[in-house]
């Protein structure tokens, strides 16, 4: 017998709309009753701390070096000693008081001072043409802040230091920020010391207020470009490179000198005039992509030689790919980073394929491996090779004439250069080459560039 197919399809239905109208009012009532998820505050500690008088107010929170470059970070040679000075004030009836919370450099200290009102005054209005002159020293009683944590150090600053200091109300004064140049140059460093201030004892109404100071590591001059390429040099010749302009934004009138410049090279300079120092400005900003405050300028003219007589004696350039640095002193001490004149004195010795461009490249190895590399040289028919010297004393250099493979017209050599295991490690240095010593009148030698990198290699 057949179950009654109406009634069981009648329960089904029924069950359907009793869960939609269940849905139905939950929906309703969700939007009629307050949202349970939104969190109502309470009054507490955050909403009093929101409400607490302020005892301390900071005019400007992040250096400003410059009137007219905004992003304009001061530069400073490594070591040197610097310090920007940031105004405040209490702008309440009540005293107040202000303490260091932290540093995020070993390198820099915090120090205060309260200020005469009228001192401060007039310092703050000098300062919207002059954003980092600093506070005159007859309004300044310095103290060092140490953290509270801290007490039980030994003093390193030569003012006296404490936790706090004591904001009388509507008083008025600095907090200089100091430190010492870390980095090499072209690094920038970014201070951020954290302060806190609140109502004279009273740690629950305590905030804090973060400064802001960015400088730039400089060398005591700079170039730029560091580098030039004159090109290939004939015969007799001689090339004329483009001007390497050399400044400083540290010392107004350093004391420089060319050393080291051998005959076949020279270098002229002239000082810049305002407008070209402005455009050298403008030309370090587009390239280099930060702003230099140039106290000094010149323009360098390098010119390299292929011979050159001097004292009544020729002087003769080594063929092939040269790498001249430009020896440089500051106030009698050495610069190790001057710039460079690279190029190549043109021979008929072909040294290795196109893509060597007279160069015996390694490539980058595995120092634990070592690496080596054979190259072929071709030269005329009457041309002799002998090896002569190379840098660094880590290679090991072959030169073979290969007889068989020689013609009347060409002869065939074949220089095997190679670095043993575990002998040299980085980069190899910029004078690495190898020289070979072309028989003849005059002899010359021939320099054949080395280049490579020692890498360790993960395992």
């Amino acid at each position: 017998m057949d179950a009654p197919a109406p009634k069981s399809s009648n329960r089904y239905l029924f069950a359907l709309a009793l869960l939609i109208l269940i849905i139905g009012g939950l929906a309703w009532l969700t939007q009629q009753m307050p949202n349970w998820r939104t969190r109502i505050p309470k009054p507490g500690p955050e909403a009093a701390k929101e409400k607490a008088p302020v005892v301390c107010r900071f005019p400007v929170t992040r250096a400003v070096w410059h009137p007219e470059w905004k992003n304009y970070a001061r530069e400073y040679e490594k070591g040197q000693h610097g310090h920007y000075d940031f105004p405040f004030e209490n702008p309440s009836d009540q005293e107040g008081e202000i303490g260091l919370f932290q540093v995020n450099c070993a390198c820099s200290s915090i120090l205060a001072t309260l200020t005469p009102a009228a001192s401060w005054d007039r310092w703050t209005e000098l300062r919207k043409t002059e954003p980092a002159v600093d506070l005159p020293a007859e309004a300044a009683s310095w103290v060092g802040l140490i953290r509270e944590e801290d007490t039980s150090k030994t003093p390193s600053a030569a003012q006296p230091t404490q936790t706090s200091l004591t904001l009388p109300p509507r008083c008025k004064g600095v907090i200089r920020l100091t430190w010492d140049g870390k980095g090499s140059p072209g690094e920038f460093q970014r201070l951020l010391p954290r302060l806190w201030a609140q109502p004279k004892g009273n740690t629950k109404e305590r905030l804090f207020l973060e400064l802001e100071v960015i400088a730039r590591i400089a060398g005591p001059v700079q170039f730029h470009p560091h580098r030039i390429e004159l090109g290939d040099i004939g015969v007799g010749d001689s090339a004329v490179g483009n001007t390497i302009y050399v400044w400083s934004a540290t010392r107004k009138d350093p004391k420089i000198e060319f050393t080291d410049i051998p005959p076949l090279f020279q270098v002229s300079k002239r000082a810049l005039d305002a407008k070209e120092i402005k455009a050298l400005q403008e030309r370090i900003l587009e390239e280099e992509k930060y702003t230099s405050d140039i106290l000094f300028a010149w323009a360098l003219t390098p010119k390299v030689f292929e011979r050159r007589e001097v004292d009544g004696k020729i002087h003769l350039h080594d063929l092939g790919p040269f790498s001249h640095p430009i020896g440089v002193t500051v106030d009698d001490e050495p610069l190790d980073n001057g710039p460079h004149v690279t190029g190549v004195v043109r021979s008929d010795i072909v040294i290795g394929e196109e893509r060597d461009r007279g160069r015996v490249d390694l490539g980058t190895f595995d120092p634990a491996r070592g690496s080596g590399r054979k190259v072929i040289l071709w030269s005329d028919a009457k041309a002799k090779l002998t090896y002569e010297r190379h840098d660094p004393t880590e290679l090991n250099i072959k030169l073979t004439h290969l007889d068989k493979e020689s013609t009347d017209r060409r002869n065939k050599w074949l220089l095997e250069v190679s670095v043993p295991p575990d002998a040299l490690v980085g980069p190899f240095p910029e004078k690495s080459a190898v020289y070979l010593r072309l028989q003849g009148t005059p002899t010359r030698l021939i320099r054949v560039p080395v280049v490579g990198t020692a890498k360790h290699t993960g395992r």
